[in-house]
């Protein structure tokens, strides 16, 4: 029998998994599948993307997939989804390969962190970054994607100041 135990894994294997499960999970998947797998978080779900195993095998995490779009600036579409999620995908780049580390900001006490590497879309006039987050509790590691306000990384002109 396999316990359910908190597995400890490097930030950058973790944004290298959750990469290739986004990726696999929304964009390489046929278009009605995508959507509709879009439509299950965008409803408010988390869905279970399967396992994680370590301890040779005797230790087990839930892998879920969430989505908070409570700051998305205008009408979520499947299509601007997944333009966020593909720049969010494609910035993954400049960190992976090179072994960078991700900026990565923690919150212990929730058991949470996110990912500040954004994928940034405009539409409509509105920009829009999407993140990824990570939340543990239990047996369950829950990877949330998450659309953050961009003005909060805004940086004024200098004739905005005045």
């Amino acid at each position: 029998m396999k316990q359910t135990a908190n597995l400890k894994i490097e930030n950058e294997r973790l944004l290298t998994l959750a990469g290739n499960l986004l990726n696999s999970y929304f964009i390489q998947a046929n278009k009605e599948l995508g959507k509709k797998r879009f439509k299950e978080i965008d409803d408010g779900k988390a869905v279970r993307l399967g396992s994680l195993e370590g301890g040779d095998g005797k230790m087990q995490v839930n892998l879920k997939l969430s989505l908070d779009a409570s700051e998305f600036r205008g009408h979520l579409t499947f299509h601007l989804f997944v333009q966020a999620l593909t720049s969010m995908l494609k910035n993954y780049s400049h960190y992976l390969p090179n072994k960078k580390k991700a900026p990565f900001f923690t919150n212990d006490q929730a058991g949470a962190g996110i990912f500040l590497v954004p994928g940034i879309i405009e539409s409509d006039g509105q920009a829009n970054m999407l993140v990824l987050g990570v939340e543990t509790g239990g047996d369950s590691l829950n990877l949330k994607l998450q659309f953050i306000d961009p003005e909060q990384f805004r940086k004024e002109s200098p004739e905005e100041q005045a």
